[in-house]
């Protein structure tokens, strides 16, 4: 009799068991092949559905959950992970509901639902990477290279979590600076148009566009101009808004852009953004073709500037027709990203990510808490550097013409215990202006236009490394240096030397900079090769003692101490 009891309660384990096991099969199963089905939506970008079969997978893991006691970290990793995914919807919602135009000056950018949602993701997120971590199996099943991205990810949904808090809980007076790199500045570009816009806890407002001639106007002069200003573009009558996007570190333009609209009509600006018109371009690329209904007109990238100056040479001091070009595109651009796929807004994502890494998308805020983020994640076109010591070449059009857009140059670097020399080369593709445009240069003082493509370049060198002296030579010639300066950067001050470089149209210069450190440089010794916002990628070849290398210069790059970091 005791057997037979015994016999029956095991075979009613066993079949508690076997029930067991089938029901966490199931439910197993369930959430599998749901999550797989979201994913599959989620790579071909339907977030809809993909956050539609997330949802329906989170309840059979909670199942399992419960079964398990909550005792396997790959459980967690993966309703983290679902739950990320069931949010993605509401976010591109969000994001279409901000950019649809609405009846009002005003638009929500920063609904409360977006931030929520970010908040939600990134704390999903974290929780996802960190069971991953401490779960074997999760760890077999990712490869480092997206255990990388995964923590990357992580990362950037914490920075956009906290800008979208900042931005959202405070109010913003912008300066939009339009850079044209086809005139080269040091930050970026001749700025050729304004746009004066506000966000003000989330909602912007319509932008208001100024022709730089236009507002300069108003804008008054500051007493004194960096020497190249001085003798090449002020004829010593101070600095004024056209060239003040002149100084190598862009926080230190930034500040005086402050001081000279400070009495304009426009209000206490706290935050200034260079934007390139390179930018602009790989946005219109992203989302299409724009049409302008009332102009009749077709914006693609490679007709974006040609349309910008359209009827440029018949330009008059007060003319608004740029001003309304740039409303109307503006606004055009607007109309289209209701209408953007979701691969469209990733790709307009990547964009906006490389430009501000290739600082043709560089911000400044007079607001230390947002100027330290912006400083802390390379968006601020500073001089900004953990090396040692710092390099930095930058080039400045003074030749009042649009030359850049066919000017080439590539850099050598060599460094050794008592001399360091940069040679840089430079070709000037450009043209020769016909005769017809010649004439109507001369014909409209109001143009300020050269009458040559050649590249007038004021080139500068600046350091922090102390040196005893410099020479430059260029084809042979030895060139007389026009300043020997000290200025202010974000992190120290540096030593600058500057000169004149005139390339006449099809022709090359080399010009060769030689520095003697006042003590022996050495091996160990790290450097940081700062990269010029508005320069196109661009040849450096390095010999640091010897060790020899090359690579396109697309951001600040470190060099020395045994590795160089592209």
């Amino acid at each position: 009799m005791p057997q037979l009891i015994k016999k029956s309660k095991l075979n009613i384990l066993s079949k508690l068991f076997l029930s067991y096991c089938l029901f966490f099969g199931f439910f197993f199963l369930m959430a599998l092949i749901l999550s797989i089905i979201s994913l599959n939506f989620l790579y071909k970008h339907n977030l809809k559905k993909a956050s539609a079969q997330a949802r329906l997978a989170i309840w059979p893991t909670q199942v399992i959950r419960v079964m398990t006691a909550s005792q396997l970290n790959s459980l967690k990793a993966w309703e983290a992970g679902l739950r990320v995914i069931s949010r993605l919807s509401a976010i591109e919602t969000e994001i279409k509901n901000s950019a649809q135009l609405t009846n009002q000056d005003n638009q929500q950018l920063i609904s409360p639902l977006l931030f929520s949602n970010v908040n939600s993701i990134s704390t999903d997120f974290q929780q996802f990477i960190e069971y991953s971590q401490q779960s074997p199996a999760a760890k077999m099943l990712l490869s480092q290279n997206q255990e990388k991205q995964f923590f990357q990810l992580a990362d950037n949904l914490s920075k956009l979590n906290w800008l979208l808090s900042y931005l959202s809980r405070n109010k913003l007076e912008m300066l939009f600076l339009l850079q044209n790199s086809d005139e080269l500045r040091a930050g970026g570009g001749f700025v050729g148009s304004l746009a004066a816009v506000s966000l003000d806890h989330g909602s912007l407002t319509q932008p208001t566009f100024y022709d730089i001639y236009d507002f300069a106007n108003r804008a008054g002069r500051l007493p004194n101009s960096p020497v190249g200003v001085e003798k090449y573009l002020s004829a010593d009558r101070g600095l004024s808004l056209t060239d003040v996007n002149w100084e190598a570190d862009f926080s230190e333009s930034a500040k005086n852009y402050q001081k000279l609209i400070k009495n304009t009509e426009l209000p206490e600006i706290n935050t200034i953004v260079g934007l390139s018109l390179a930018t602009i371009k790989e946005v219109i690329e992203v989302i299409g073709p724009v049409n302008l209904i009332d102009s009749h007109q077709t914006v693609y990238a490679d007709n974006l500037e040609q349309l910008a100056r359209l009827d440029r040479e018949d330009f008059f001091a007060g003319d608004k027709r740029k001003k309304l070009f740039l409303t109307e595109l503006f606004t055009a651009i607007k109309l289209e990203l209701p209408n953007l796929e979701v691969g469209q807004l990733l790709e307009l994502a990547e964009v906006f990510s490389k430009n501000i890494s290739q600082k043709n998308l560089i911000f400044y805020s007079s607001d230390s808490e947002l100027q330290q983020f912006i400083v802390d994640h390379n968006a601020g076109g500073v001089i900004n550097f953990e090396t040692d010591f710092f390099l930095y070449l930058p080039e400045s059009n003074v030749g009042i013409n649009k030359a850049n857009g066919k000017v080439t140059r590539e850099i050598q670097l060599k460094f050794n215990p008592q001399l360091i020399t940069a040679t840089i080369t430079f070709f000037n593709d450009n043209l020769p202006l016909a005769a017809q445009q010649i004439q109507a240069i001369r014909n409209n003082p109001d143009l300020l236009q050269a009458e040559h493509m050649g590249y007038i370049n004021y080139q500068r060198l600046i350091t922090n490394l102390p040196f005893k002296q410099t020479q430059v030579i260029c084809d042979g010639q030895d060139v007389t240096l026009e300043e020997e300066t000290t200025i202010s950067t974000w992190l120290t001050d540096a030593k600058q030397v500057g000169f004149l470089v005139k390339v006449p149209e099809q022709n090359s210069v080399r010009c060769i900079i030689a520095i003697q450190p006042e003590v022996e440089l050495l091996s160990r010794y790290t450097w940081t090769v700062v990269r010029q916002p508005g320069l196109p990628p661009t040849v450096y070849e390095i010999d640091y003692f010897s060790n020899k290398s090359e690579f396109y210069l697309d951001k600040d790059a470190k060099i020395g101490g045994g590795k160089n970091q592209y």
